[in-house]
């Protein structure tokens, strides 16, 4: 006989986000926003609860493969600044390796480059 895993669920009619609790590796899912939630950790009540809830699938979890994208843009972090979560951007210099004495072929042992 097979068994049936059954995930919590907020109907499309409910509120986004996440819920506002969850037992440790419990998923809900929002059809409000699309998204799947999941408990993590323990915060050590009775009975268990998560110490935190991530979002692990939908819309800002991750980027979508079939949107379309600018062209010549690629996903990274800021230019400059503090840390901060990836977005699609045009690649800036300091994305590119310099090459240098170190990184450059030694032309006297492995002959010029190109024709």
């Amino acid at each position: 006989m097979s068994n049936t895993i059954r995930i919590k669920k907020r109907s499309a009619s409910g509120s986004a986000g996440a819920p506002s609790s969850l037992s440790p590796s419990e998923l809900a899912f929002n059809e409000a926003d699309l998204k799947l939630y999941y408990g993590f950790g323990d915060n050590g009540s009775t009975p268990p609860s998560a110490s935190s809830i991530i979002t692990v699938g939908g819309a800002g979890a991750f980027f979508n493969k079939t949107d379309t994208r600018t062209a010549n843009t690629v996903l990274s972090g800021p230019t400059s600044g503090s840390a901060a979560a990836p977005t699609f951007r045009a690649l800036v210099a300091a994305d590119l390796l310099k090459l240098n004495e170190f990184t450059a072929p030694d032309v006297a042992k492995f002959g010029p480059c190109g024709p």
